[in-house]
């Protein structure tokens, strides 16, 4: 579209994601809005990832009741780059597919350069 589109007028269109369509044919179909939604449990913590029928608005520990969560867990509803970080005690949103289990980012040592110490952060396997 960025490329055919000359002029902002002509740029208007939308998008919608292939399980979404589906959601909506079946809710022309039976006149029932469907509420079940394929949800993935994934991420570099994520000891079973899997992909779950769920509810619409799942709670988050629904979704983690076959993980065990033994180290500092960031959780992150929709995309590892897009999503929003979120707690165990909330709910995956409307327009949210994913829950990702990612390590929480240990954060450096302030000026630990200048400390002694064996294991201290550094670019190379040198310490000065």
């Amino acid at each position: 579209m960025y490329y055919h589109k000359t002029s902002a007028e002509q740029n208007k269109a939308w998008g919608i994601k292939g399980q979404d369509l589906l959601r909506l044919a079946t809710f022309f179909k039976t006149g029932r809005y469907p509420i079940e939604r394929v949800m993935v449990v994934a991420g570099g913590l994520a000891q079973k990832p899997a992909h779950y029928l769920s509810r619409e608005g799942v709670p988050v520990s629904h979704l983690l009741d076959d993980q065990s969560l033994d180290q500092p867990t960031r959780l992150i509803a929709g995309g590892v780059f897009t999503g929003r970080g979120i707690s165990q005690a909330s709910h995956l949103g409307f327009y949210d597919y994913a829950l990702h289990l990612m390590p929480e980012g240990q954060e450096p040592e302030f000026l630990s350069f200048f400390r002694l110490g064996l294991n201290k952060a550094s670019f190379s396997r040198t310490y000065a």
